[in-house]
């Protein structure tokens, strides 16, 4: 699953919500997706750290 179709699937939950008792809801799902967006972000930022540091190994350690 893909962030845009999360991102797609909450507009669509938004507008079914447009009562009252689904205001939590709506205010939940916007949560959810700025966490999905907060994490897709960090795990990406991890992801080129480990890619860096495995890079400076790869220099210093000789190749066998």
């Amino acid at each position: 699953m893909t962030l845009s179709s999360v991102v797609l699937r909450l507009k669509r939950l938004a507008k079914r919500a447009s009562e009252e008792d689904g205001q939590a809801l709506v205010e939940y799902s916007l949560l959810l997706a700025l966490i999905a967006i907060v994490t897709f972000g960090t795990v990406n930022e991890f992801g080129l750290g480990v890619s860096a540091l495995y890079s400076k190994i790869n220099t210093v350690v000789p190749k066998l």
